[in-house]
This record gives C-alpha cells, structure tokens and sequence, in this order.
C-alpha cells in the first residue's frame, strides 16, 4: 500500500497559525500536529476529521487534500 504524506499540504493549510493555535482549534496535541506535519507519523480517521473541522472544510474535501 502507496504511504500518502500530508504533512506538508496541512501546514500550508494552517496559513499563519501556529502549531499550537491550530492543534488547539483541532482538539489535538502539538505534539501529534508537529509529527503530523513532519510526516514522522500519518494521522488516524479521527484526526483527518479533526483537523477537517480546524479548517473549516467538509469532511469529503480532505480527501482533495490528501491526493499526492
């Protein structure tokens, strides 16, 4: 199975945000964000739907998000 890196795309998305600002507006941890966004771990459902929410996108518009 193709890994999908969404790291990069989310922090471009976060736009001025700082990590902890926009963990906080996703109900997730900095920590889990900066991995996230290092790509050092892919993030579950939940937290996709998480951080859809924080961006104020439908859910189904991540999936635009997370093509390569």
């Amino acid at each position: 199975m193709k890994k999908i890196f969404v790291g990069k795309k989310i922090k471009k998305l976060r736009g001025q945000r700082t990590l902890r600002e926009f963990a906080a507006l996703c109900n997730i941890s900095p920590k889990t964000l900066l991995n996230i966004e290092n790509n050092k771990v892919e993030p579950r459902l939940d937290t996709v739907f998480k951080i859809a929410d924080g961006l104020n996108i439908e859910y189904g518009e991540i999936l635009e998000i997370l093509k390569p």
